[in-house]
């Protein structure tokens, strides 16, 4: 049986990727395909094909009615959350907070991945004060991408953006064919 939440974090990681080079025809027919899922807010699908909201709202195309704060960059971390809930395995506390330090807020995260809310908390997550409230920047990402690639540590530069190695790492993996 397939999985409507994890396929729709698939394809949405998969349209957020195809979306950079994509002319704004072909932006519109991924929204619409992700637009049947239910699971987007319009903002956020014009996130995920990097396009206006209001681009898609000329269209006809509504979205789903949960929004929430949500960064396309963080789909691969709540791909992997809601592959963990679906074997029912314990959710690492530190793969929350990757999705969190990358701008999407564990409401968001909660209602796309399945996991209850209070679960996060129950296993002795931190609060969110001591987690970057706000989002990188695109420069802030640009330039850890350019550090990466002169072979800086990834340790240093987690400490100096105060964000965790892991979301380090994912931010080089995601644009390293930028």
């Amino acid at each position: 049986m397939e999985d409507q939440k994890l396929e729709a974090l698939t394809q949405a990681e998969f349209y957020w990727r195809k979306a950079f080079y994509a002319d704004n025809l072909t932006k519109l027919a991924y929204a619409q395909d992700l637009n049947k899922y239910g699971a987007f807010s319009v903002s956020q699908l014009a996130k995920v094909v990097r396009t206006h909201s209001s681009s898609l709202a000329r269209e006809g195309i509504i979205g789903g009615v949960r929004g929430g704060r949500f960064e396309p960059e963080t789909l691969s971390t709540l791909i992997q959350l809601r592959k963990l809930k679906l074997k029912d395995d314990r959710i690492p506390t530190a793969l929350i907070e990757t999705a969190l330090e990358g701008g999407t807020s564990w409401s968001c995260a909660s209602y796309l991945t399945g996991i209850a809310y209070s679960s996060y908390y129950k296993q002795g997550g931190e609060s969110t004060s001591t987690i970057r409230a706000t989002p990188l920047k695109p420069t802030e990402k640009q330039a850890i991408v350019i550090a990466m690639r002169a072979h800086a540590d990834p340790h240093l530069l987690a400490q100096q953006y105060k964000i965790t190695t892991a979301y380090v790492m994912e931010i080089s993996r995601a644009h390293a064919n930028v």
